[in-house]
């Protein structure tokens, strides 16, 4: 630790509020970075955590899974790693200043869904960041190193640090799971944060959306953003 400090939001008790409280800013070790917070994501699982209504999170908590922000000083190099996967990032070229995106699951690197690049599946994740261990509602973030992703200068904080979630779940599903040729339709059910990045990614690989919701801003919304229809 230093003698510098950082705000933190703090979660203490299930239903309460989110505390702001001020802490020791940490040093980065080995393998990992401090990431300067210059936007974070409220994901709707975040209200989840709070109330408990999908897990029973450890208290204390920072939330925040959903981080984007600049890179403040990098630790030292890591050991050589006995796993094999690849991981969303890479720790060999990061360098203060460097504007990061910080992926929240950080695998064991030695199951098999960590050898394809599948972390989020990862029975033994060494964290699963503000759901486990503390996230990025804070003024900064002690990341893992190779869990950073780059930014280009052209894309806003606050449209990155959505990516690492919403975003990389519209992927998967796009491309992964529902495996969308050009030309498909796709009917998109709810154009919400998920559902949104989903008629993003699926336009963009040439398909057809009809997006369902019964919000009419949400609609609006999904034509937007290349839907070519929406109902409610």
């Amino acid at each position: 630790m230093t003698g510098e400090v950082m705000r933190v939001a703090v979660l203490r008790a299930l239903g309460g509020p989110l505390e702001l409280e001020t802490r020791p800013r940490p040093v980065p070790g080995p393998g990992q970075v401090l990431i300067r917070v210059r936007a974070a994501g409220l994901c709707h699982t975040d209200l989840h955590l709070v109330d408990g209504s999908a897990v029973t999170p450890p208290l204390p908590l920072v939330l925040g899974h959903e981080i984007a922000g600049e890179v403040v000083t990098v630790g030292a190099s890591p050991s050589p790693s006995p796993g094999t996967g690849p991981g969303p990032g890479t720790n060999s070229r990061t360098e203060p200043g460097d504007r990061v995106l910080a992926y929240y699951y950080e695998g064991c690197r030695t199951c098999a869904w960590c050898a394809e690049g599948s972390e989020n599946l990862c029975p033994r994740p060494a964290a699963k960041v503000g759901f486990d261990s503390d996230g990025g509602l804070a003024e900064y973030y002690l990341a893992s190193a190779r869990s950073l992703v780059p930014i280009a200068d052209s894309v806003p904080f606050a449209e990155a640090a959505v990516l690492g979630c919403s975003g990389t779940t519209a992927v998967r599903v796009v491309r992964s799971v529902a495996r969308v040729a050009p030309d498909e339709t796709v009917v998109v059910v709810g154009a919400g944060g998920v559902g949104l990045s989903v008629i993003q990614v699926a336009v963009a690989d040439g398909a057809r959306i009809l997006a369902i919701d019964p919000h009419g801003p949400s609609r609006e919304q999904a034509l937007a953003f290349g839907a070519a229809g929406a109902l409610d």
